[in-house]
Protein backbone atom coordinates (compact mmCIF):
# COMPACT_ATOMS: atom_id res chain seq x y z
CA UNK A 1 0.00 0.00 0.00
CA UNK A 2 1.33 3.08 -0.87
CA UNK A 3 1.08 6.53 0.68
CA UNK A 4 2.54 8.82 -1.86
CA UNK A 5 0.54 10.39 -4.86
CA UNK A 6 1.71 10.89 -8.32
CA UNK A 7 0.28 13.05 -10.94
CA UNK A 8 -1.33 10.26 -13.21
CA UNK A 9 -2.85 8.43 -10.30
CA UNK A 10 -6.03 7.54 -10.86
CA UNK A 11 -9.03 6.27 -8.47
CA UNK A 12 -10.68 3.10 -9.48
CA UNK A 13 -14.99 4.30 -8.91
CA UNK A 14 -18.35 2.95 -9.60
CA UNK A 15 -20.24 5.07 -12.40
CA UNK A 16 -23.67 4.91 -10.02
CA UNK A 17 -21.65 7.16 -7.50
CA UNK A 18 -22.87 5.36 -4.78
CA UNK A 19 -20.07 4.60 -3.02
CA UNK A 20 -20.79 6.19 0.68
CA UNK A 21 -24.06 7.32 2.70
CA UNK A 22 -25.81 9.85 0.54
CA UNK A 23 -28.78 11.63 1.64
CA UNK A 24 -32.01 9.69 1.54
CA UNK A 25 -33.61 12.33 -1.22
CA UNK A 26 -30.74 11.68 -3.45
CA UNK A 27 -32.21 11.83 -7.18
CA UNK A 28 -29.43 9.67 -8.51
CA UNK A 29 -31.17 5.67 -8.96
CA UNK A 30 -29.55 3.55 -6.21
CA UNK A 31 -27.51 0.85 -8.01
CA UNK A 32 -26.44 -0.55 -4.76
CA UNK A 33 -23.94 0.31 -2.34
CA UNK A 34 -20.18 -1.21 -1.85
CA UNK A 35 -20.90 -1.35 1.73
CA UNK A 36 -23.23 -4.28 0.77
CA UNK A 37 -21.32 -7.61 0.14
CA UNK A 38 -23.31 -8.60 -3.48
CA UNK A 39 -22.76 -4.79 -4.98
CA UNK A 40 -18.83 -5.19 -3.21
CA UNK A 41 -17.91 -8.15 -4.34
CA UNK A 42 -19.44 -8.13 -8.23
CA UNK A 43 -19.80 -4.78 -8.61
CA UNK A 44 -16.48 -3.59 -6.92
CA UNK A 45 -13.78 -6.06 -5.90
CA UNK A 46 -14.12 -7.89 -8.75
CA UNK A 47 -13.80 -5.56 -11.53
CA UNK A 48 -11.04 -3.57 -9.45
CA UNK A 49 -9.05 -7.29 -9.52
CA UNK A 50 -9.93 -7.05 -13.34
CA UNK A 51 -8.60 -3.51 -13.97
CA UNK A 52 -5.53 -4.01 -11.52
CA UNK A 53 -4.03 -6.92 -13.20
CA UNK A 54 -3.83 -5.31 -16.30
CA UNK A 55 -1.58 -1.87 -14.14
CA UNK A 56 1.49 -1.74 -13.09
CA UNK A 57 1.41 2.35 -11.83
CA UNK A 58 -0.14 2.97 -8.67
CA UNK A 59 -3.76 4.32 -7.80
CA UNK A 60 -6.39 4.81 -5.41
CA UNK A 61 -9.69 2.51 -4.17
CA UNK A 62 -12.92 3.67 -2.37
CA UNK A 63 -12.90 2.98 1.18
CA UNK A 64 -15.76 0.46 1.30
CA UNK A 65 -16.47 -0.19 4.89
CA UNK A 66 -14.85 -1.49 8.07
CA UNK A 67 -16.27 -4.76 7.14
CA UNK A 68 -15.62 -5.44 2.97
CA UNK A 69 -12.32 -2.74 3.15
CA UNK A 70 -10.09 -5.56 4.11
CA UNK A 71 -11.34 -8.32 1.61
CA UNK A 72 -9.84 -5.34 -0.68
CA UNK A 73 -7.07 -4.76 0.69
CA UNK A 74 -6.02 -8.11 1.39
CA UNK A 75 -6.65 -8.98 -2.62
CA UNK A 76 -4.63 -6.01 -3.50
CA UNK A 77 -1.51 -7.08 -0.94
CA UNK A 78 -1.57 -10.21 -2.04
CA UNK A 79 -1.66 -9.02 -5.91
CA UNK A 80 1.88 -6.67 -5.05
CA UNK A 81 -0.42 -3.27 -6.23
CA UNK A 82 1.15 -0.09 -5.60
CA UNK A 83 -2.15 1.41 -4.04
CA UNK A 84 -4.39 3.82 -1.75
CA UNK A 85 -7.64 3.53 0.38
CA UNK A 86 -8.94 6.88 0.02
CA UNK A 87 -12.39 8.32 1.52
CA UNK A 88 -14.90 8.55 -1.29
CA UNK A 89 -15.01 11.94 -1.17
CA UNK A 90 -11.80 12.41 -1.43
CA UNK A 91 -11.60 10.64 -4.81
CA UNK A 92 -10.65 12.16 -7.97
CA UNK A 93 -9.12 11.36 -11.69
CA UNK A 94 -12.00 8.48 -11.35
CA UNK A 95 -12.01 5.55 -13.33
CA UNK A 96 -15.08 3.66 -13.57
CA UNK A 97 -15.02 -0.33 -13.44
CA UNK A 98 -17.44 -2.67 -14.62
CA UNK A 99 -20.92 -3.15 -12.69
CA UNK A 100 -21.03 -6.77 -12.81
CA UNK A 101 -23.32 -6.84 -10.07
CA UNK A 102 -26.29 -4.78 -12.28
CA UNK A 103 -24.94 -6.89 -15.69
CA UNK A 104 -22.34 -10.31 -15.03
CA UNK A 105 -20.09 -11.27 -17.87
CA UNK A 106 -19.07 -14.58 -17.22
CA UNK A 107 -16.37 -15.11 -19.80
CA UNK A 108 -15.02 -11.04 -18.68
CA UNK A 109 -15.25 -11.70 -15.01
CA UNK A 110 -13.55 -15.39 -15.27
CA UNK A 111 -9.87 -14.46 -15.04
CA UNK A 112 -10.52 -11.63 -12.16
CA UNK A 113 -12.44 -15.04 -10.45
CA UNK A 114 -9.91 -17.20 -10.97
CA UNK A 115 -7.13 -14.90 -9.13
CA UNK A 116 -9.35 -14.58 -6.20
CA UNK A 117 -9.18 -18.16 -6.20
CA UNK A 118 -5.38 -18.83 -6.13
CA UNK A 119 -5.69 -15.76 -3.42
CA UNK A 120 -8.11 -17.01 -1.12
CA UNK A 121 -8.89 -20.61 -1.77
CA UNK A 122 -6.95 -21.54 1.17
CA UNK A 123 -7.53 -19.24 3.87
CA UNK A 124 -7.90 -20.28 6.93
CA UNK A 125 -11.69 -19.50 8.49
CA UNK A 126 -12.40 -19.47 12.32
CA UNK A 127 -15.95 -20.06 11.83
CA UNK A 128 -17.75 -23.20 12.49
CA UNK A 129 -19.62 -25.61 10.13
CA UNK A 130 -16.93 -25.18 7.65
CA UNK A 131 -16.99 -29.03 5.97
CA UNK A 132 -19.83 -28.36 3.94
CA UNK A 133 -21.56 -30.76 1.33
CA UNK A 134 -23.10 -30.44 -1.82
CA UNK A 135 -26.21 -29.34 -0.39
CA UNK A 136 -26.28 -26.51 1.71
CA UNK A 137 -29.41 -24.41 3.47
CA UNK A 138 -28.23 -20.61 3.74
CA UNK A 139 -28.75 -19.02 7.37
CA UNK A 140 -28.85 -15.32 7.22
CA UNK A 141 -26.45 -13.15 9.96
CA UNK A 142 -27.60 -10.63 11.89
CA UNK A 143 -25.67 -7.13 10.88
CA UNK A 144 -22.07 -6.30 12.27
CA UNK A 145 -22.61 -2.95 14.23
CA UNK A 146 -21.58 -1.33 11.26
CA UNK A 147 -24.43 -2.26 9.39
CA UNK A 148 -26.88 -1.82 12.43
CA UNK A 149 -25.97 1.62 13.83
CA UNK A 150 -27.16 3.00 10.54
CA UNK A 151 -23.59 4.10 9.07
CA UNK A 152 -24.00 1.91 6.17
CA UNK A 153 -25.57 3.50 2.85
CA UNK A 154 -29.39 1.66 2.02
CA UNK A 155 -31.62 0.32 4.72
CA UNK A 156 -31.58 -2.96 6.61
CA UNK A 157 -29.18 -5.98 6.29
CA UNK A 158 -28.91 -9.37 6.90
CA UNK A 159 -32.26 -11.03 9.17
CA UNK A 160 -33.24 -7.02 9.48
CA UNK A 161 -34.27 -7.02 5.97
CA UNK A 162 -34.88 -10.70 5.49
CA UNK A 163 -34.74 -14.22 6.76
CA UNK A 164 -36.34 -17.77 6.86
CA UNK A 165 -37.58 -17.98 10.39
CA UNK A 166 -37.60 -22.27 10.26
CA UNK A 167 -34.29 -22.96 9.41
CA UNK A 168 -33.73 -25.87 11.90
CA UNK A 169 -37.51 -27.72 10.83
CA UNK A 170 -36.60 -27.60 6.82
CA UNK A 171 -32.92 -29.44 8.29
CA UNK A 172 -34.78 -31.59 10.78
CA UNK A 173 -37.37 -32.97 7.47
CA UNK A 174 -34.27 -33.59 5.19
CA UNK A 175 -32.23 -35.32 7.69
CA UNK A 176 -35.75 -37.57 8.52
CA UNK A 177 -35.76 -38.23 4.84
CA UNK A 178 -32.19 -38.98 4.81
CA UNK A 179 -31.18 -36.36 3.15
CA UNK A 180 -27.67 -35.23 3.33
CA UNK A 181 -27.30 -31.83 3.98
CA UNK A 182 -26.30 -28.77 5.98
CA UNK A 183 -27.15 -25.67 7.34
CA UNK A 184 -24.52 -22.94 6.33
CA UNK A 185 -24.32 -18.82 7.49
CA UNK A 186 -22.09 -17.29 4.86
CA UNK A 187 -21.87 -14.08 7.29
CA UNK A 188 -19.80 -16.27 9.99
CA UNK A 189 -17.05 -17.03 7.87
CA UNK A 190 -14.59 -16.21 6.05
CA UNK A 191 -14.04 -14.81 2.04
CA UNK A 192 -12.25 -18.16 1.46
CA UNK A 193 -14.44 -20.57 3.29
CA UNK A 194 -17.38 -19.15 1.16
CA UNK A 195 -15.87 -19.83 -1.87
CA UNK A 196 -15.11 -23.34 -1.02
CA UNK A 197 -18.57 -23.93 0.33
CA UNK A 198 -20.17 -22.86 -2.73
CA UNK A 199 -17.48 -24.59 -5.15
CA UNK A 200 -18.32 -27.77 -3.20
CA UNK A 201 -22.07 -26.94 -3.18
CA UNK A 202 -24.59 -29.05 -6.02
CA UNK A 203 -27.98 -27.33 -4.30
CA UNK A 204 -28.42 -24.32 -2.26
CA UNK A 205 -31.23 -23.01 -1.09
CA UNK A 206 -32.08 -19.94 0.72
CA UNK A 207 -33.95 -16.53 1.01
CA UNK A 208 -33.03 -13.73 -1.19
CA UNK A 209 -29.48 -11.73 0.44
CA UNK A 210 -26.13 -10.91 -0.41
CA UNK A 211 -24.22 -14.05 0.34
CA UNK A 212 -25.89 -15.23 -3.60
CA UNK A 213 -22.86 -13.24 -5.32
CA UNK A 214 -20.95 -16.46 -3.95
CA UNK A 215 -22.56 -18.19 -7.03
CA UNK A 216 -19.89 -17.16 -9.10
CA UNK A 217 -17.48 -19.51 -7.12
CA UNK A 218 -19.10 -22.12 -8.25
CA UNK A 219 -17.92 -24.47 -11.57
CA UNK A 220 -19.38 -24.17 -14.60
CA UNK A 221 -22.81 -26.32 -14.88
CA UNK A 222 -22.96 -27.19 -11.39
CA UNK A 223 -25.13 -25.13 -8.86
CA UNK A 224 -28.77 -25.95 -8.54
CA UNK A 225 -29.86 -22.44 -7.05
CA UNK A 226 -33.45 -22.09 -5.13
CA UNK A 227 -33.99 -18.85 -4.15
CA UNK A 228 -37.21 -17.74 -1.80
CA UNK A 229 -37.85 -14.37 -3.53
CA UNK A 230 -40.03 -11.64 -1.37
CA UNK A 231 -41.01 -8.76 -3.22
CA UNK A 232 -40.96 -8.29 -6.81
CA UNK A 233 -38.12 -9.14 -9.00
CA UNK A 234 -35.01 -6.56 -9.15
CA UNK A 235 -33.41 -9.32 -11.97
CA UNK A 236 -29.93 -8.74 -9.65
CA UNK A 237 -29.85 -12.21 -8.70
CA UNK A 238 -32.05 -13.66 -11.88
CA UNK A 239 -29.11 -11.94 -14.26
CA UNK A 240 -26.62 -13.71 -11.76
CA UNK A 241 -28.21 -17.08 -11.74
CA UNK A 242 -28.39 -17.23 -15.26
CA UNK A 243 -24.60 -16.41 -15.93
CA UNK A 244 -23.41 -18.77 -13.39
CA UNK A 245 -26.02 -21.24 -12.17
CA UNK A 246 -26.63 -24.49 -13.97
CA UNK A 247 -30.00 -24.27 -13.26
CA UNK A 248 -31.91 -22.13 -10.87
CA UNK A 249 -35.94 -21.36 -9.00
CA UNK A 250 -37.02 -18.04 -7.91
CA UNK A 251 -40.05 -18.57 -6.01
CA UNK A 252 -41.44 -15.34 -5.31
CA UNK A 253 -43.48 -14.80 -1.83
CA UNK A 254 -44.79 -11.55 0.11
CA UNK A 255 -43.13 -12.24 3.38
CA UNK A 256 -39.36 -11.23 3.79
CA UNK A 257 -39.41 -13.41 7.39
CA UNK A 258 -41.07 -16.19 6.40
CA UNK A 259 -42.06 -20.33 7.67
CA UNK A 260 -41.44 -22.23 4.20
CA UNK A 261 -43.34 -25.86 4.11
CA UNK A 262 -39.81 -28.00 4.76
CA UNK A 263 -41.34 -30.24 1.82
CA UNK A 264 -41.83 -27.41 -0.55
CA UNK A 265 -37.96 -26.71 0.07
CA UNK A 266 -37.18 -30.54 -0.59
CA UNK A 267 -39.16 -30.78 -3.44
CA UNK A 268 -37.68 -27.08 -4.98
CA UNK A 269 -34.30 -28.60 -4.14
CA UNK A 270 -34.56 -31.83 -6.28
CA UNK A 271 -36.97 -30.78 -9.45
CA UNK A 272 -35.59 -29.19 -12.29
CA UNK A 273 -34.98 -25.19 -12.23
CA UNK A 274 -37.97 -23.31 -13.68
CA UNK A 275 -36.64 -19.80 -13.47
CA UNK A 276 -38.95 -16.97 -11.74
CA UNK A 277 -42.02 -18.63 -10.42
CA UNK A 278 -45.38 -16.85 -8.81
CA UNK A 279 -46.08 -18.53 -5.46
CA UNK A 280 -48.73 -20.73 -5.83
Amino acid sequence: MSDGATPDRICFSRQDGHLAPVPRDDPKPFKGSVHHYFHFLLGYLLPVVHRASARSAPFDVIDCGPVMTPMLTRTLDAMGRDYRVVPPDAATNMRFVQMWDQAPDRRLMTPAIRTMREIWDTAPCHGTGCDTGETLILRRSPPPAFYASGQAHGEGYGTTRRAILNIDAISDHLSRLGDDHSIYEPGQHALGCQMRAFRRARRVFGIRGAEWANAVWCDPGTLRARVLFPGRNNHTIERVMTAFARDFTLWMTDDTHPEISPGLVRRLLYQPGTGPTPAA
